[in-house]
């Protein structure tokens, strides 16, 4: 497994769409740790490549896997849009923890429009891992119906979420920085913070 992850790791980083196919059949490959395929899924949506044949993982029983792919596919404008993103949906309003952790990982790492109502959601709530939920709303600042000041709330609350938002756009790590970091995003340049 570790000689695959380094693989993985070469693949992502010297883009060559040759290894697509290797890397969507790692990520199908339920044999594999979870990490692994779901590093492969990620390279290969580096690689720009076709994400159908990740189909098969949206019922997988690894729920970081399934997610991831759900994310990546969401993501898209294939058929299999509308699937994919109302299983990310209904894994972040779920009441399953794991699942809820599971969900927040995947659309951090691949925002989308289609995300932000369930995540505004889990904001207002208080449900899933602040420092999760922070992040993921972090992501998606800058997107339609992202609201910055859910943001702000978390960071208010949270010293995790507040660490990243402010060492996210390279500011000092003091009580001064909150200020700026609440201007930031709550101002009419918030997609310049979310590019910071």
């Amino acid at each position: 497994a570790e000689h695959r992850r380094i693989g993985v790791l070469a693949a992502a980083a010297a883009p060559d769409p040759a290894v697509v196919p290797q890397l969507l059949e790692m990520a199908r490959d339920e044999v594999l740790p979870g990490d692994l395929r779901v590093s492969a899924a990620h390279a290969a949506a580096s690689l720009g490549s076709d994400l159908s044949a990740l189909a098969v993982v949206l019922d997988d029983a690894d729920p970081e896997v399934r997610l991831t792919a759900a994310a990546l596919l969401a993501a898209g404008d294939g058929p299999l849009r509308h699937r994919a993103r109302a299983l990310c949906d209904a894994a972040l309003e779920s009441t399953d923890t794991a699942l809820v952790a599971a969900a927040l990982s995947a659309v951090t790492q691949r925002p989308d429009a289609g995300h932000v109502a369930a995540l505004m959601q889990l904001a207002a709530c208080g449900a899933g891992s602040r420092a999760a939920v922070g992040a993921a709303v972090a992501a998606h600042v800058g997107l339609p119906d992202c609201d910055a000041a859910a943001l702000q709330r978390l960071a208010a609350t949270d010293a995790q979420t507040a660490t990243r938002a402010v060492k996210a756009l390279g500011l000092r790590p003091d009580g001064g920085s909150l200020g700026v970091l609440t201007e930031l995003l709550s101002g009419p340049d918030r997609r310049l913070a979310r590019a910071a």
